[in-house]
């Protein structure tokens, strides 16, 4: 949490002076959902803290012309795992696969785009439906 508020703070000045800026945090989908993993109740709670800091701070900007939005990618390929585990998880996901680094990218890029310059406070799953 402590390197989104400070870097938050760092570029809104400059985004104030230009009455426009777009901020997309990183939430995880795996942060809303109950699981028994080891540190898990930690990394939960920074992950909910980076939402409601980033929900905040998009009602706090909203009149600067600033948006503020989180991007919480669910189980991705990270290219290190077999074939099997991959095949695994992605039996647990709506879509039936995994997502990758270019589905995340993409919903970066449209909160960045003009098609989100009336959406702030959003947080997106980026999880093949996951989350549901």
């Amino acid at each position: 949490l402590d390197s989104v508020y400070h870097m938050s703070r760092l570029v809104i000045p400059h985004m104030r002076k230009n009455h426009f800026g777009r901020i997309v945090n990183f939430g995880a989908v795996g942060a809303e959902r109950t699981v028994a993993h080891p540190k898990a109740s930690a990394y939960s709670a920074a992950k909910a803290a980076v939402v409601a800091f980033s929900k905040a701070l998009a009602l706090e900007e909203a009149r600067c012309g600033i948006t503020v939005n989180v991007v919480s990618p669910g189980v991705l390929v990270d290219g290190e795992e077999s074939a099997h585990a991959v095949d695994h998880s992605a039996d647990r996901i709506p879509v039936g696969r995994r997502g990758s680094p270019d589905d995340v990218v993409r919903a970066v890029l449209f909160f960045c785009s003009p098609a989100a310059d009336f959406l702030t406070g959003q947080v997106v799953a980026v999880a093949g439906g996951w989350r549901l």
